[in-house]
């Protein structure tokens, strides 16, 4: 944690070098790729650290980073780093292949949805498709992204991840 206070500090700098992003890179891995296991029990699973490398990879802001950040919603199981994975893909605000970036956040929420749905999860997906519809003109092209605000929007969530999912799909309808 110590560490990514440093980087934390480089970024606000404005610096985006390639060491820093491959340090972000394995500190947001770091027991879910990168294992290590003494008598066949990971020893180095530490979420808080992974959730921290997330968001300071939305703060870079690189392709690179947009890469890990989508590599962590396809392997990590932890909702707290799901979240900030997918809320730091919005700061990113999608980049060129935004439809890659709506379609890993919708099976992320897809894959919590039915067995385990998470509201800061939902929520954090929300956010994160309206600042990629943002960033492309209000428009949110993707269908799996859509069908998971309907999902929200009717889920089992609380009351204002709800209304929030409804207040999104009424203003996408009106950019129409």
């Amino acid at each position: 944690m110590v560490a990514l206070e440093f980087i934390s500090d480089a970024i606000g700098r404005g610096n985006t070098s390639d060491e820093i992003r491959q340090t972000l890179e394995f500190l947001s891995l770091e027991g879910v790729v990168n294992m290590t296991r003494e008598n066949g029990r990971v020893v180095n699973n530490f979420p808080d650290v992974r959730r921290e490398a997330a968001h300071q990879l939305g703060q870079l802001g690189t392709p690179e980073a947009q890469a890990t950040l989508l590599r962590i919603a396809n392997v990590d199981n932890e909702p707290m780093v799901l979240t900030e994975a997918i809320r730091s893909l919005g700061v990113i605000g999608g980049g060129v292949d935004y439809e890659e970036v709506t379609r890993t956040i919708a099976w992320t929420v897809n894959r919590f949805h039915f067995n385990n749905p998470d509201n800061f999860l939902a929520l954090s997906a929300l956010d994160a498709f309206e600042r990629i519809a943002e960033a492309n003109n209000g428009i949110l092209t993707d269908r799996s992204a859509i069908e998971v605000i309907f999902r929200i929007a009717e889920g089992p969530y609380i009351r204002p991840v709800t209304d929030r999912a409804r207040a999104l799909l009424n203003s996408l309808r009106r950019l129409e």
